[in-house]
């Protein structure tokens, strides 16, 4: 059997299985053919026949081998690209694997600067809220001194007896109120006395 550059061990192994199947036929044929020359009494040409039987038992042998060389080739070809696709396979996996794992810890960093950035904002917002508290006591405060103020005014201005205190002076407490009733001002509150 003759093979040429561009066969493939396919190629090369359906000519040999079609090489062997021609051998066995050929055997069986003349072992028919010595059969019914014997039953007929045909000696000298079922001897004849028998050396053509040995020559093609020989073919057949050749053809057996060959075929089967052939296939345990193409079988073995199979195995090792099956070792090499899963070579690959898990080396793309690995691959990807390792870039998924870049992406995660590059986002993780991003992430941990956010969480450090928003509670930046926080504490800057913390700070800003109890910057707003502290001038929100100091306006109250200033309204209680402008209504004490507004009183001694009027006092002056003869509208009750000399000594006469007055009527009390209403205090505002919009913030001690607001302090009382709500926890997240009452805690910025105890955190602006600290």
């Amino acid at each position: 059997m003759t093979t040429t550059a561009t066969e493939t061990l396919s190629d090369q192994l359906a000519a040999a299985e079609q090489a062997q199947a021609g051998a066995r036929a050929r055997v069986s044929g003349l072992q028919t053919a010595m059969t019914r020359a014997v039953s007929i009494g045909e000696f000298a040409q079922a001897e004849q026949i028998k050396t053509e039987l040995a020559d093609a038992r020989q073919v057949l042998v050749t053809a057996d081998a060959a075929a089967a060389a052939f296939r345990a080739g193409a079988a073995e070809a199979q195995r090792a690209t099956a070792a090499e696709d899963q070579l690959f396979a898990e080396a793309r996996q690995r691959a990807e694997a390792e870039r998924a794992l870049e992406v995660a810890r590059a986002d993780e960093s991003r992430r941990r600067e956010q969480v450090a950035g928003a509670i930046e904002a926080m504490w800057a917002a913390v700070a800003e809220a109890q910057s707003q508290l502290r001038a929100a006591q100091a306006f109250e405060q200033a309204v209680n001194a402008a209504r004490h103020a507004q009183l001694a005014a009027r006092g002056q201005l003869g509208e009750w007896p000399e000594n006469h205190p007055g009527p009390a002076v209403s205090k505002s407490n919009r913030i001690d109120v607001l302090v009382d009733s709500d926890p997240l001002v009452a805690a910025l509150a105890a955190w602006s006395r600290q």
